[in-house]
C-alpha cells in the first residue's frame, strides 16, 4: 500500500512564500514550517 502525500492549502504555501520574500531567511522559514514545504513552495 502506497503512502498518502500530504497536501497544503494554498494560503499556506503563499503564507510561506511571502515569509520568505519579506526578507525573512529560508532557513527559519523552513524551521518553523518544515523544511521540505518551504522548498517546494518557494517554486511555484
Amino acid at each position: 500500500m502506497g503512502l498518502k502525500r500530504r497536501e497544503f492549502t494554498r494560503e499556506f504555501k503563499l503564507q510561506v512564500i511571502t515569509e520568505v520574500e519579506a526578507g525573512r531567511p529560508m532557513s527559519q522559514v523552513a524551521r518553523e514550517h518544515q523544511p521540505t514545504v518551504a522548498d517546494r513552495s518557494s517554486s511555484i
